[in-house]
């Protein structure tokens, strides 16, 4: 994406809310049974790009959190 959608504080709690979640509803269903833990864990392997994405989009994408002025700035500079 070469567009900023949000701001980069808001990639930053989305990455953190679905990192916690994630880990609560792991430790839920590993005390249910080894079954169940195998099920969620291959539904996790599917969904690791969207953790991946919003890490990278809130800590790893300053450019696209640059005003325009500071951008063209730094094209100037």
């Amino acid at each position: 994406m070469q567009r900023p959608i949000g701001n980069a504080t808001y990639w930053r709690r989305v990455f953190w809310i679905l990192l916690v979640a994630t880990a609560l509803m792991l430790v839920r269903v590993a005390t249910a049974s080894t079954t169940a833990l195998v099920l969620v864990l291959g539904f996790m392997v599917v969904l690791l790009p969207a953790y991946v994405a919003a890490f990278r989009y809130g800590y790893r994408s300053p450019h696209l959190w640059l005003s325009r002025n500071a951008q063209s700035a730094v094209g100037r500079g």
